[in-house]
């Protein structure tokens, strides 16, 4: 239950928060016209803000979960930035309101991905949503067409944000492993497994009946 309010409230805090980023990149494109400076200097930002979070005590990574999933960490970085970088593209080739549309697509990829991952397949109210939504983009697609014409980089500008909602959605399939992902079991010291041989031996386990335990031979 209090996993779903915290879902209800980040879902539309995460979507106003959006609309002004999506503002402010357009805007600081006039002012730094090189998308990938402006991508570096927001990832920047955000590594600043990560560091200042581990020193305040506010995060604290742990070796024992980032060091086994090192690679998975590495892809979702590079898809973070793959889809941050096409993000930004789009954003400064089409309008902030047509991106935000194309944006919405987001489910249908995160349908393909996850069939494709583990072959579940989702809900005919899931499907049937995606198709109304895909629709309602088609006609959007159609009218934004009529009104701007095929000279204003339109096309380029739908199929960067496509690849945008590719990288994203792939990065979110990969964080969600590695959130569920157990945190590997340490291994036992070599002296606490010489004691605790012959305490499960006494135990009784590996025992055959009518026959008596066998030593065992600890080798070090």
């Amino acid at each position: 239950m209090a996993g779903s309010l915290a879902a209800l409230l980040l879902l539309p805090m995460w979507y106003l928060l959006s609309l002004p980023y999506s503002v402010g990149m357009k805007r600081s494109h006039a002012i730094l016209p090189d998308v990938l400076w402006l991508t570096s200097l927001q990832l920047t930002a955000g590594s600043i803000l990560l560091a200042g979070a581990i020193c305040c005590g506010l995060v604290l990574p742990s070796s024992a979960r980032l060091v086994p999933h090192a690679k998975m960490l590495m892809c979702s970085s590079l898809l973070l930035l793959g889809g941050t970088l096409c993000t930004n593209i789009s954003l400064v080739t089409i309008s902030v309101s047509f991106t935000h549309l194309i944006k919405t697509l987001e489910p249908l990829f995160s349908v393909v991905i996850m069939y494709f991952w583990n072959g579940s397949v989702p809900n005919l109210t899931a499907m049937l949503a995606i198709f109304a939504t895909i629709f309602g983009i088609v006609i959007a697609t159609i009218s934004h067409r009529q009104t701007t014409g095929r000279e204003t980089g339109l096309d380029m500008g739908i199929l960067i944000a496509i690849f945008s909602n590719l990288f994203l959605q792939l990065r979110n399939v990969v964080n969600k492993k590695l959130m569920a992902s157990p945190a590997p079991t340490p291994p036992l010291p070599a002296k606490q497994e010489i004691v605790s041989a012959p305490l499960v031996d006494s135990l009784g386990c590996g025992r055959a009946r009518g026959r008596p335990n066998k030593k065992l031979n600890l080798k070090i």
